[in-house]
């Protein structure tokens, strides 16, 4: 019983905080109403940043979602996010329907080597 309940929350809570990021995003922002995010969950969308959700996605608690500005991501259909995930897009990334991630994976589109002439500035 408290399996459902939990479920029931997650799911208004993530319509919430989704109605709330369109308010701002309006066309860059495009979502079925059936998601299961943690409260304990973030997305933050930069300006311009196109996301895209696919219907069924479970996001469990610690997971972060960060597009940055004039960036894409897409998630498919039943996909699932275990704790502590971080997805941080500055160009696109999408994530295909049917996919289980582990937890604490992070998934990142671009270079972290600071010293590179080519990273990030």
């Amino acid at each position: 019983m408290v399996k459902y309940l939990v479920k029931i929350i997650e799911l208004i809570s993530t319509n919430i905080k989704l109605i709330l990021l369109k308010i701002m995003h309006l066309r860059t922002l495009k979502y079925s109403p059936i998601q299961f995010f943690s409260i304990f969950s973030s997305i933050e969308l930069g300006k311009n940043a196109k996301l895209r959700l696919y219907s069924n996605i479970h996001v469990k608690s610690g997971t972060k979602i960060k597009i940055r500005d004039g960036a894409m991501v897409k998630i498919g259909e039943n996909s699932f996010f275990n704790h502590g995930c971080i997805l941080v897009s500055r160009n696109k990334i999408w994530i295909g329907s049917g996919v289980q991630i582990g937890p604490n994976v992070m998934f990142f589109d671009h270079d972290h080597d600071y010293a590179s002439p080519n990273g990030i500035k």
